[in-house]
């Protein structure tokens, strides 16, 4: 290996510094600006009922963030994956005293068509969007011959809001949902879409009197809505993901890694061989 001279060490060492420094400034910027889009949104809604909540919309790029971070960041995974097997882990099991009660809850259970929902494996899946979605709506329907129920989740983004008792915030009678549904054209093959709207009775709202509408939309009263809720307060009309409060921290660290990463490439530009002349002193 060629020798080189102190002042040529000197001078590479120089510009290894001002390279990791322009870099550390870019990447400073840029999680910079992106903290800035998500903090100008306008998620706070200002109402008779609260001081403050977040919007349909800010809830919606919350939920966003956080399933796009319980896929991409470990340490957001890991801590998902950790409540998922101390909930879950064992699985769980039911049982009635009265033996009428228990052979009902077990076909319920140990329906097939129930399965998708209710299974081992679902019901992990279900810890795991109650964690960045805040919500979970179960749809309960319901065979009006038979009486047997059918389990489903209604997707929390087509679920735009609640409506409650307006003397009881506390008491919620209907879930407004929109969505869109989607027919294959049998003979062309294509997709048509279609949007639609209607709204679901909350499974504790039994009135005696039964709209078949609310403003033109359907009530669906064969399909009551249990919904499952974590973070933010009790009187708001949604729950807040959970992952929220630690995608900032979660964040820092990614940072704090490459940073590290950036200055233990910078020392790999600094090593260099010295010979001295010399004896053995």
């Amino acid at each position: 290996m060629p020798r080189r001279t102190i002042k040529q060490v000197e001078t590479e060492y120089r510009e290894a510094v001002t390279t990791l420094q322009n870099e550390n400034t870019q990447l400073v910027e840029r999680f910079a600006a992106l903290e800035m889009a998500l903090e100008s949104m306008d998620w706070r809604r200002l109402t008779m009922e609260a001081e403050h909540e977040f919007t349909r919309e800010g809830l919606r790029q919350i939920v966003n963030l956080a399933r796009i971070m319980a896929i991409k960041n470990p340490i957001i995974k890991r801590g998902i994956e950790v409540q998922q097997l101390y909930v879950w882990g064992q699985g769980w099991s039911h049982r009635a005293t009265d033996p009428d009660i228990d052979a009902v809850l077990t076909s319920f259970f140990d329906d097939i068509r129930n399965q998708a929902e209710l299974s081992h494996q679902a019901l992990q899946e279900k810890e795991k969007e109650l964690l960045t979605d805040g919500n979970l709506f179960f749809c309960l329907f319901t065979n009006t011959l038979t009486g047997r129920v059918r389990v489903r989740t209604i997707p929390f983004a087509e679920v735009e809001s609640i409506i409650f008792n307006p003397e009881d915030r506390k008491d919620p009678w209907f879930y407004r949902r929109v969505w869109t549904r989607e027919t294959i054209d049998l003979q062309t093959g294509g997709i048509l879409t279609e949007t639609r709207t209607a709204y679901y009775p909350d499974w504790r709202h039994t009135p005696i009197s039964r709209p078949p509408t609310i403003g033109g939309y359907p009530v669906l009263w064969d399909c009551p809505i249990c919904h499952m809720r974590a973070g933010g307060y009790s009187d708001h009309m949604f729950g807040i993901s959970e992952i929220y409060a630690s995608i900032d921290w979660a964040r820092a660290y990614k940072e704090f890694l490459e940073d590290w990463a950036s200055i233990v490439r910078a020392y790999r530009r600094f090593a260099f061989q010295l010979n001295t002349p010399g004896g053995k002193q």
